[in-house]
């Protein structure tokens, strides 16, 4: 018997990069004793330009802008 594969997507930011896994989980098995559980790893993706601290800078450029822009100082 096979259960219903779950697709999911795992990712990890680092302060300096980023990765990502497309996963498929099953089990098969008629009773719960028996089951073995499988996982597929089913594409990868690697960016080691785009990290939390990118982020960081994005975040903080969007909120100074955004509090300029309803009368506060330029925090910038």
């Amino acid at each position: 018997m096979l259960s219903v594969p779950v697709q999911v997507i795992l990712y990890d930011m680092g302060s300096g990069s980023t990765q990502a896994a497309l996963v498929k989980y099953s089990t098969y098995g008629k009773l719960k004793s028996s089951q073995t559980n499988q996982f597929e790893v089913l594409d990868v993706a690697y960016d080691h330009s785009l990290g939390s601290n990118s982020l960081d800078v994005l975040l903080l450029k969007h909120f100074a802008e955004e509090f300029k822009q309803k009368g506060g100082d330029d925090i910038r």
